[in-house]
Protein backbone atom coordinates (compact mmCIF):
# COMPACT_ATOMS: atom_id res chain seq x y z
CA UNK A 1 0.00 0.00 0.00
CA UNK A 2 1.01 3.34 -0.73
CA UNK A 3 0.04 6.54 1.02
CA UNK A 4 0.06 10.25 0.40
CA UNK A 5 2.28 11.71 2.89
CA UNK A 6 2.43 15.59 3.54
CA UNK A 7 5.45 17.68 3.01
CA UNK A 8 5.80 21.11 4.55
CA UNK A 9 7.27 23.83 2.85
CA UNK A 10 11.13 24.81 3.37
CA UNK A 11 9.59 27.57 5.99
CA UNK A 12 11.39 27.41 9.65
CA UNK A 13 8.02 27.23 10.86
CA UNK A 14 7.10 24.28 8.67
CA UNK A 15 10.41 22.56 9.55
CA UNK A 16 9.67 23.05 12.96
CA UNK A 17 6.17 21.18 12.25
CA UNK A 18 7.90 18.20 10.62
CA UNK A 19 10.42 17.59 13.21
CA UNK A 20 8.01 17.34 15.84
CA UNK A 21 6.34 14.75 13.77
CA UNK A 22 9.26 12.87 13.06
CA UNK A 23 9.71 12.19 16.89
CA UNK A 24 6.48 11.37 17.80
CA UNK A 25 6.29 7.76 19.52
CA UNK A 26 4.45 5.32 17.97
CA UNK A 27 2.08 5.02 21.03
CA UNK A 28 0.69 9.05 19.91
CA UNK A 29 0.10 8.22 16.69
CA UNK A 30 -3.55 9.25 16.89
CA UNK A 31 -2.36 12.52 18.33
CA UNK A 32 -0.28 12.42 15.08
CA UNK A 33 -3.66 11.68 13.03
CA UNK A 34 -5.57 14.21 14.50
CA UNK A 35 -2.89 16.64 13.95
CA UNK A 36 -2.42 15.69 10.03
CA UNK A 37 -5.87 15.64 9.04
CA UNK A 38 -6.30 19.63 10.54
CA UNK A 39 -3.02 19.97 9.08
CA UNK A 40 -4.30 18.86 5.30
CA UNK A 41 -7.70 20.66 6.16
CA UNK A 42 -5.68 24.12 7.15
CA UNK A 43 -2.11 24.51 5.67
CA UNK A 44 -2.86 24.57 1.91
CA UNK A 45 1.09 24.62 1.56
CA UNK A 46 1.21 21.12 2.27
CA UNK A 47 2.32 19.56 -1.19
CA UNK A 48 1.34 15.34 -1.60
CA UNK A 49 3.59 12.78 -3.29
CA UNK A 50 2.89 9.30 -3.02
CA UNK A 51 5.80 7.96 -0.63
CA UNK A 52 6.04 4.32 0.85
CA UNK A 53 4.56 3.42 4.42
CA UNK A 54 7.34 4.21 6.91
CA UNK A 55 5.63 4.78 10.47
CA UNK A 56 9.63 5.15 12.47
CA UNK A 57 12.11 6.39 10.18
CA UNK A 58 10.67 8.02 7.37
CA UNK A 59 11.21 11.33 6.38
CA UNK A 60 7.75 12.62 5.37
CA UNK A 61 4.53 12.94 7.30
CA UNK A 62 1.99 10.05 6.70
CA UNK A 63 -1.24 11.80 6.98
CA UNK A 64 -3.92 9.80 4.18
CA UNK A 65 -3.96 6.31 3.01
CA UNK A 66 -4.62 6.34 -1.16
CA UNK A 67 -6.50 3.45 -0.51
CA UNK A 68 -10.33 4.10 0.45
CA UNK A 69 -13.36 2.19 0.14
CA UNK A 70 -15.88 2.89 -2.68
CA UNK A 71 -18.72 4.50 -0.44
CA UNK A 72 -16.74 6.84 1.21
CA UNK A 73 -16.46 8.33 -2.05
CA UNK A 74 -19.53 8.09 -3.32
CA UNK A 75 -21.95 9.36 0.10
CA UNK A 76 -20.05 11.54 2.19
CA UNK A 77 -19.02 15.24 0.94
CA UNK A 78 -15.56 15.95 -0.04
CA UNK A 79 -15.05 18.36 3.12
CA UNK A 80 -16.34 15.97 5.39
CA UNK A 81 -14.08 12.65 4.39
CA UNK A 82 -11.04 13.76 6.49
CA UNK A 83 -13.10 13.49 10.01
CA UNK A 84 -14.85 10.19 8.66
CA UNK A 85 -11.68 8.83 8.52
CA UNK A 86 -10.51 9.91 11.48
CA UNK A 87 -13.34 8.92 13.54
CA UNK A 88 -12.46 5.14 11.84
CA UNK A 89 -15.69 4.90 10.32
CA UNK A 90 -13.97 3.49 7.83
CA UNK A 91 -12.34 0.36 9.87
CA UNK A 92 -13.79 -2.35 11.41
CA UNK A 93 -13.72 -0.99 14.60
CA UNK A 94 -16.11 1.78 13.01
CA UNK A 95 -18.60 -0.35 11.67
CA UNK A 96 -18.65 -2.05 15.35
CA UNK A 97 -19.14 1.12 16.97
CA UNK A 98 -22.16 1.34 15.09
CA UNK A 99 -23.70 -1.66 15.83
CA UNK A 100 -23.89 -0.67 19.68
CA UNK A 101 -27.42 0.21 21.14
CA UNK A 102 -28.46 3.46 20.57
CA UNK A 103 -28.50 4.18 24.39
CA UNK A 104 -24.95 3.13 24.40
CA UNK A 105 -23.68 5.39 22.66
CA UNK A 106 -26.38 8.15 24.20
CA UNK A 107 -23.81 7.12 27.35
CA UNK A 108 -20.71 7.83 25.28
CA UNK A 109 -21.73 11.07 23.31
CA UNK A 110 -22.48 12.20 27.59
CA UNK A 111 -19.57 11.30 28.84
CA UNK A 112 -18.18 13.52 26.59
CA UNK A 113 -20.03 16.84 27.84
CA UNK A 114 -18.60 15.83 31.58
CA UNK A 115 -14.65 15.54 30.29
CA UNK A 116 -15.20 18.89 28.38
CA UNK A 117 -16.49 20.19 32.20
CA UNK A 118 -13.87 18.50 34.57
CA UNK A 119 -11.28 21.24 33.83
CA UNK A 120 -13.59 23.81 34.80
CA UNK A 121 -14.55 22.41 38.28
CA UNK A 122 -11.51 23.15 40.61
CA UNK A 123 -13.08 26.99 40.49
CA UNK A 124 -16.44 25.85 41.50
CA UNK A 125 -15.99 22.88 43.92
CA UNK A 126 -13.46 21.60 46.47
CA UNK A 127 -14.10 18.05 45.70
CA UNK A 128 -12.75 17.89 41.61
CA UNK A 129 -11.51 14.71 42.31
CA UNK A 130 -15.39 13.48 42.84
CA UNK A 131 -16.08 14.99 39.04
CA UNK A 132 -13.11 13.35 37.84
CA UNK A 133 -14.40 10.22 39.50
CA UNK A 134 -17.68 10.11 37.60
CA UNK A 135 -16.20 10.77 34.42
CA UNK A 136 -13.57 8.67 34.03
CA UNK A 137 -15.69 5.96 35.28
CA UNK A 138 -18.59 6.43 33.01
CA UNK A 139 -16.90 4.54 30.90
CA UNK A 140 -17.88 1.46 32.95
CA UNK A 141 -21.21 2.00 32.15
CA UNK A 142 -20.41 2.18 28.39
CA UNK A 143 -18.82 -0.75 28.08
CA UNK A 144 -21.40 -2.33 30.52
CA UNK A 145 -23.80 -1.28 27.97
CA UNK A 146 -22.08 -2.39 24.74
CA UNK A 147 -21.11 -5.94 25.73
CA UNK A 148 -24.97 -6.79 27.73
CA UNK A 149 -26.92 -4.53 25.78
CA UNK A 150 -29.31 -3.21 28.60
CA UNK A 151 -29.20 -1.98 31.91
CA UNK A 152 -31.55 -4.27 34.00
CA UNK A 153 -28.75 -5.63 36.51
CA UNK A 154 -27.83 -2.34 38.22
CA UNK A 155 -27.28 -4.52 41.71
CA UNK A 156 -23.66 -5.24 39.55
CA UNK A 157 -22.84 -2.25 37.01
CA UNK A 158 -23.51 0.27 39.67
CA UNK A 159 -21.51 -0.89 42.33
CA UNK A 160 -18.60 -1.49 39.79
CA UNK A 161 -19.31 2.26 38.74
CA UNK A 162 -19.27 3.39 42.32
CA UNK A 163 -16.42 1.36 43.30
CA UNK A 164 -14.41 3.14 40.46
CA UNK A 165 -15.37 6.80 41.39
CA UNK A 166 -14.12 5.98 44.79
CA UNK A 167 -11.04 4.77 43.70
CA UNK A 168 -10.05 7.67 41.75
CA UNK A 169 -11.23 9.97 44.59
CA UNK A 170 -8.90 8.60 46.87
CA UNK A 171 -6.01 8.04 44.61
CA UNK A 172 -6.31 11.38 43.09
CA UNK A 173 -6.65 13.19 46.82
CA UNK A 174 -2.92 11.96 47.19
CA UNK A 175 -2.05 13.02 43.95
CA UNK A 176 -3.62 16.57 44.83
CA UNK A 177 -1.79 16.98 47.59
CA UNK A 178 1.54 17.45 45.59
CA UNK A 179 -0.11 20.59 44.05
CA UNK A 180 -1.75 21.74 47.00
CA UNK A 181 0.44 25.17 47.38
CA UNK A 182 0.25 26.04 43.72
CA UNK A 183 -3.43 25.85 44.05
CA UNK A 184 -3.89 27.85 47.18
CA UNK A 185 -1.41 30.76 44.53
CA UNK A 186 -3.84 29.97 41.75
CA UNK A 187 -6.98 30.19 43.14
CA UNK A 188 -8.63 27.03 42.64
CA UNK A 189 -9.94 24.31 44.72
CA UNK A 190 -8.70 20.78 45.52
CA UNK A 191 -9.98 17.75 47.92
CA UNK A 192 -6.79 18.21 49.21
CA UNK A 193 -7.00 21.47 50.36
CA UNK A 194 -10.69 21.02 51.93
CA UNK A 195 -9.06 17.90 53.96
CA UNK A 196 -5.69 19.10 54.49
CA UNK A 197 -4.34 17.17 57.54
CA UNK A 198 -7.34 14.86 57.73
CA UNK A 199 -6.80 13.44 54.40
CA UNK A 200 -5.49 10.42 55.22
CA UNK A 201 -8.86 8.93 57.09
CA UNK A 202 -10.82 10.23 54.35
CA UNK A 203 -8.68 8.48 51.91
CA UNK A 204 -9.13 5.32 54.14
CA UNK A 205 -12.95 5.97 53.82
CA UNK A 206 -13.11 6.39 49.76
CA UNK A 207 -10.76 3.23 49.67
CA UNK A 208 -13.29 1.21 51.93
CA UNK A 209 -15.88 2.27 49.75
CA UNK A 210 -14.22 1.20 46.86
CA UNK A 211 -13.31 -2.27 47.60
CA UNK A 212 -16.61 -2.68 49.59
CA UNK A 213 -18.74 -1.66 46.36
CA UNK A 214 -16.30 -3.66 43.63
CA UNK A 215 -16.85 -6.57 46.25
CA UNK A 216 -20.31 -6.06 46.46
CA UNK A 217 -20.48 -5.83 42.48
CA UNK A 218 -18.09 -8.94 42.01
CA UNK A 219 -20.46 -10.61 44.59
CA UNK A 220 -24.05 -9.77 42.87
CA UNK A 221 -21.75 -10.64 39.53
CA UNK A 222 -21.69 -14.29 40.89
CA UNK A 223 -18.05 -14.62 40.07
CA UNK A 224 -15.78 -17.19 41.55
CA UNK A 225 -13.70 -17.73 43.96
CA UNK A 226 -10.42 -16.75 42.42
CA UNK A 227 -12.14 -12.96 42.08
CA UNK A 228 -11.57 -12.39 46.52
CA UNK A 229 -8.13 -12.86 45.93
CA UNK A 230 -7.42 -10.24 43.84
CA UNK A 231 -10.01 -7.36 45.55
CA UNK A 232 -8.10 -8.50 48.95
CA UNK A 233 -4.44 -7.45 46.89
CA UNK A 234 -6.05 -4.40 45.66
CA UNK A 235 -7.40 -3.59 48.78
CA UNK A 236 -3.51 -4.22 50.51
CA UNK A 237 -2.47 -1.94 47.90
CA UNK A 238 -4.66 0.94 48.73
CA UNK A 239 -3.57 0.58 52.20
CA UNK A 240 0.10 0.47 51.75
CA UNK A 241 -0.64 3.67 49.51
CA UNK A 242 -2.53 5.51 51.84
CA UNK A 243 -0.38 4.68 55.19
CA UNK A 244 3.20 5.01 53.80
CA UNK A 245 2.32 8.14 51.75
CA UNK A 246 4.48 11.29 53.01
CA UNK A 247 1.61 14.18 52.41
CA UNK A 248 4.00 16.84 52.59
CA UNK A 249 6.47 15.61 49.94
CA UNK A 250 5.22 16.39 46.35
CA UNK A 251 7.41 13.30 44.96
CA UNK A 252 6.42 10.82 47.35
CA UNK A 253 2.46 11.96 46.29
CA UNK A 254 3.51 11.47 42.53
CA UNK A 255 4.79 8.29 43.55
CA UNK A 256 2.69 6.97 45.55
Amino acid sequence: MELLCGTFTSSPHYQRHTDNFQRTPFHNQPKRNIACTLHHKMLPAISEQPYPLSMFHGNKIICQSTERPAWLETTIPEPLRPYVMLSRLTRDIGFWIQAWPSYCLGFAAAQQILIFLYPLMKRVTYLPQAFLGITINWSALVGWTAVTGNLVNTNVFLPIYIGGVFWTIAYDTIYAHQDKKDDVKAGVKSSALLFGNSSTYWTLGFASVCIGSLGLGGYNAHLGWPFYPFIISAAGQLLWQILTVDLSDPSDCNKK
